[in-house]
C-alpha cells in the first residue's frame, strides 16, 4: 500500500478511535453518541455564555491531547462542532466582532501554536468572522481551578490590555475560548470590555463544566 493510500484511508476514520468510519465532526457514530451534547444557553459569572457541550468523557480526552499534545487534528473537529452548533443557534451574526480569549505570549511559545485561534481560523473558512485586535493577555497567570476564590481573583487583577478599543466603541463583540471552568477568566476580560463602552458582550465556548441551563433564572 502507498503512503498516499495509507493517509487518504486514514482519513475515513474517526480521529479519535481510529477503529471506525467517520460519521460526523471526523468522528464515528460511537464516539459521537459519547459525547454529552447539552446546546446550552447560560449565565455563567455575569456574562452570557453558549456552548454545545458538557466538559466529560472523550470531550475532555481530546481538548487535553489538542492543547497540550499538540494534537491539531482536533482542531478540525472543534471547528465542525462549533460550524454546526451556530447553524443551529445562529449566534456570530449577532456580533460585530469575535474575540478569542488570548493567551500569553509565553503559553503561546510553549505550545507551538495559539489553540483557540487556529479553532476559529477554522471556522472562519465557513462563517464570515471579523476578530478583535490589539486585546492582550500581558500577565502570566496560573491555572484558575488550582486557586482558592481570593487566589483566582488575584491572579487575573491586571491580566488583559486592549490597546485598539477606540474603533470598538459601542460595538458587539462575541468572546470566544475554548472551555469555560471557572468563569473567572471569561469575568474579567468581559469587565476589560466593558471599561471601553462595548456595548454588548456575550461568549461562546466548545465545552463547560457548567451543565444546568440557566439562562431563563
Amino acid at each position: 500500500m502507498s503512503l498516499y493510500d495509507i493517509i487518504f484511508q486514514n482519513q475515513k476514520y474517526c480521529k479519535f478511535c481510529g477503529n471506525n468510519e467517520i460519521y460526523q465532526y471526523d468522528l464515528c457514530e460511537d464516539c459521537l453518541d459519547r459525547l454529552d451534547q447539552v446546546d446550552n444557553h447560560a449565565q455563567i459569572m455575569g456574562t452570557e455564555v453558549f456552548y454545545p457541550y458538557f466538559y466529560n468523557g472523550i470531550l475532555k480526552e481530546m481538548l487535553h491531547e489538542y492543547k497540550f499534545n499538540r494534537k491539531t487534528v482536533y482542531a478540525h473537529v472543534f471547528a465542525k462542532m462549533i460550524i454546526d452548533f451556530d447553524r443551529r443557534k445562529n449566534i456570530f451574526s449577532k456580533f460585530d466582532y469575535v474575540l478569542t480569549s488570548p493567551l500569553h505570549i509565553s503559553k503561546r511559545r510553549s505550545r507551538g501554536f495559539d489553540h483557540i485561534k487556529l479553532i476559529l481560523d477554522l471556522v472562519s473558512k465557513e462563517i464570515d468572522i471579523d476578530y478583535v485586535d490589539g486585546f492582550e493577555k500581558i500577565k502570566r497567570t496560573k491555572m484558575q481551578h488550582m486557586l482558592n476564590k481570593d487566589q483566582r481573583t488575584k491572579n487575573l487583577t491586571n491580566a488583559f490590555k486592549f490597546k485598539n478599543y477606540e474603533k470598538y466603541k459601542d460595538s458587539s463583540i462575541l468572546i470566544f475560548d475554548d472551555i469555560i471552568t471557572t468563569g473567572n477568566t471569561l469575568k474579567t476580560i468581559r469587565k476589560t470590555l466593558e471599561k471601553k463602552n462595548i456595548k454588548k458582550i456575550s461568549a461562546m465556548a466548545i465545552t463547560s463544566t457548567y451543565q444546568i441551563n440557566n439562562s431563563n433564572k
